[in-house]
């Protein structure tokens, strides 16, 4: 049933999985998404082998000629927007897409904003007992981060907060 798994909506607080011609609610996938998630498709395919995150500001992140306002979640063919303001807001519940993925990624880059913050711990323990790496770095190392992994080939994501302020070197 995941294989089918191409985007999650968000309509007047109720959630609608879409699926090749299926529509099914999440209350069909109770057992595998125990809560509604967080993140939301942005209607964007994209190949993003060679791709890079190209600039990252405190509005957001500039990605393959396109501004994307807010926090995001990359993986290497789709741009998610991800509703989380701040590292305190990040939850298992929030990370939930990375782990149902198929095939499994390695390993997760959270951007935590300007600086590195510590993340809740069951966040941490969440991922890892899911089989995927948890890297913590502030944002404009996790971006990187990312596109380096990426352009390794490296199954791979990114979960990204703005930082609040941006420095220039």
């Amino acid at each position: 049933m995941l294989r089918y798994l191409r985007s999650i909506y968000t309509l007047n607080n109720s959630s609608i999985l879409t699926s090749l011609n299926v529509r099914r609610t999440f209350a069909d996938l109770e057992d595998i998404v125990p809560e509604r998630t967080t993140i939301s498709p942005l209607g964007v395919k994209t190949d993003m082998s060679a791709s890079v995150v190209e600039r990252v500001n405190v509005n957001g992140f500039f990605i393959q000629g396109k501004w994307y306002l807010g926090s995001v979640g990359l993986l290497p063919r789709h741009i998610y927007n991800w509703r989380v303001k701040s590292f305190r807001d990040i939850s298992p519940t929030n990370l939930a897409l990375f782990v149902l993925l198929y095939p499994h990624l390695e390993l997760v880059v959270l951007g935590t904003g300007t600086r590195i913050e510590r993340v809740d711990r069951e966040v941490i323990r969440y991922l890892r007992d899911s089989g995927i790496s948890v890297e913590i770095q502030d944002t404009r190392h996790a971006a990187s981060t990312f596109n380096y992994l990426l352009d390794e080939g490296r199954s791979v994501a990114a979960a990204l907060i703005p930082p609040r302020k941006v420095t220039l070197l």
